[in-house]
C-alpha cells in the first residue's frame, strides 16, 4: 500500500495516511468547482452552498473566510430577490437535492438571470435519481415499490427518494429491511388468505371454552371462580378485559390442574394456544358491534404466526416464559388487528410488550402459569392502548 503521509516518532509509534485517503470523487469535484468560483469571483458576486459542502469543519471555515455562505432551501427566494446588481451563485453539494428543491432553483433562475445554480451533485447520485424517476409508477404486476437502505433523514437519501413517485421506504440497515419484509409478508398472508382456509380456527375457541367451563365446575379451581365473579358472574360481559382474563386464565388454570378437557395447543403448548386465542375471542364478543367473525379469525391467525415466529428464535425450551412473551405478544398484535391497526402499529405493540414482559421467567407448568397469563393479558390490552 502506498502512503500519502508517514511520520515516525522518536519515542515510538507512527502515523500513516493511506494514499487513497481524502475526498471521494463526487466531493472532490464539488470542492474544485467552488474553489474555482472563488478564484474567478468578481466584485459584488455572492457565493453560496446549499447545505454544508462536506463534513469537515476546518475546510468549511476556509470557505467561509473566502466569502462562501451556507444556506438552506428557505433562503432561495430571498437570495434570488437580492441578486439585482450583482450575480449570486448557489452550488448544489455532492449529496444532491430533492426534486422539489430542484424545481425551486430552476424557477428562481428563470425569473432572475443574475441568479445562477451550479449543480455539483455526484454523477453517481444523479444516476440513482434517474433510476428512481424512470421506475416510478406501475408495471404489468402493479405498483412498483422503491426501497433504499440508508438513513431516511440523510439529505442524499431524501433527495433520491423524492424522484420516485409511488410506494417507497428507506431503512437504516439491511436487518431493518429484513424485519419489515417479514412483517409485510405476514400482514399480506393474514389479509389475503381465503377465509375458508382459516375458518377451522373457530374450533379452537370452542375447545378452550369447554376447558374453561370444566374449570368453573371444579372444586379445585381458584382463579377461574374469582375471575368469573369479577366479570359479573358471566362468561361473556361487555368488559373486554375482564372477559379476556376469565376466558384465558380460567382455561389455563383448568389445564394446569389436569382436568379432563383438552386445550388447543400451539408450538407444543396448551397455555400458549389459550393465550394466543381466547383474549381475542373475548374482545370480539364483548364488542360485537365493532368487528365480525372473519376479522376474528384473521386476527387469531396473525397471533399464531407471531407466536410461532418468536418461538422460532427463543426455542421450544427456554428460561423465559413463552406463554407470556411469545403467545402474549402474538395475542397483543391480534388484539391490535381487531382494532384496525396496520403494520406500523403492530411494531409499536410488539415494542410495548417487549418492554414489559421480556424478563418473565418460566418455572414449569403450575398455578403460576395462570398468574403469568393474567399479567400477559393485562399487558396486551395496555400495549394496544399506549
Amino acid at each position: 500500500m502506498s502512503w500519502k503521509f508517514e511520520r515516525v516518532f522518536p519515542e515510538g509509534g507512527f502515523v500513516r495516511v493511506a494514499g487513497s485517503a481524502g475526498f471521494c470523487f463526487g466531493v472532490r469535484r464539488a470542492t474544485q468547482r467552488v474553489e474555482q468560483a472563488i478564484k474567478e469571483k468578481k466584485p459584488g458576486d455572492r457565493l453560496y452552498t446549499l447545505g454544508k459542502l462536506i463534513h469537515n469543519d476546518s475546510y468549511l471555515s476556509r470557505l467561509a473566510d473566502a466569502g462562501v455562505e451556507v444556506i438552506c432551501e428557505e433562503d432561495i427566494p430571498r437570495i434570488s430577490r437580492e441578486a439585482v446588481n450583482t450575480d449570486s451563485y448557489v452550488f448544489i453539494r455532492a449529496h444532491g437535492i430533492t426534486k422539489e428543491t430542484e424545481e425551486l432553483l430552476k424557477s428562481a433562475s428563470r425569473e432572475n438571470p443574475r441568479f445562477h445554480c451550479i449543480d455539483c451533485t455526484c454523477p453517481y447520485v444523479k444516476k440513482i435519481h434517474r433510476i428512481a424517476a424512470e421506475n416510478s409508477g406501475t408495471d404489468g404486476k402493479g405498483e412498483r415499490e422503491f426501497i433504499l437502505i440508508g438513513s431516511a433523514e440523510h439529505p442524499e437519501v431524501r433527495g433520491i427518494m423524492s424522484y420516485f413517485e409511488g410506494r417507497k421506504n428507506a431503512y437504516a440497515t439491511a436487518e431493518e429491511l429484513r424485519v419489515a419484509l417479514e412483517r409485510e409478508k405476514m400482514d399480506y398472508n393474514v389479509n389475503t388468505v381465503p377465509v375458508e382456509e382459516i375458518a377451522f380456527i373457530g374450533k379452537a375457541y370452542t375447545m378452550n371454552l369447554e376447558l374453561l367451563k370444566e374449570g368453573l365446575a371444579s372444586d379445585r379451581a381458584v382463579f377461574a371462580k374469582k375471575l368469573y365473579r369479577e366479570n359479573g358472574n358471566r362468561i361473556i360481559s361487555r368488559d373486554a378485559l375482564k372477559t379476556a382474563q376469565l376466558l384465558c386464565n380460567g382455561a389455563i388454570e383448568a389445564r394446569v390442574l389436569g382436568l379432563s378437557r383438552p386445550a388447543m395447543s400451539i408450538t407444543g403448548s396448551g397455555a400458549h394456544g389459550i393465550i394466543a386465542t381466547m383474549p381475542l375471542y373475548a374482545y370480539r364478543h364483548a364488542n360485537e358491534d365493532k368487528t365480525d367473525d372473519e376479522t376474528l379469525w384473521r386476527a387469531t391467525a396473525l397471533s399464531y404466526l407471531i407466536t410461532m415466529y418468536i418461538k422460532e428464535y427463543s426455542g421450544r425450551l427456554s428460561a423465559f416464559c413463552g406463554c407470556g412473551i411469545a403467545a402474549g405478544t402474538g395475542m397483543a398484535c391480534g388484539l391490535a388487528y381487531l382494532q384496525g391497526a396496520d403494520g406500523e402499529k403492530h411494531t409499536k405493540v410488539i415494542q410495548n410488550m417487549a418492554s414489559g414482559l421480556t424478563g418473565m421467567i418460566c418455572d414449569g407448568g403450575n398455578h403460576g402459569c395462570t398468574m403469568k397469563g393474567i399479567v400477559a393479558v393485562d399487558a396486551a390490552f395496555r400495549a394496544t392502548d399506549m
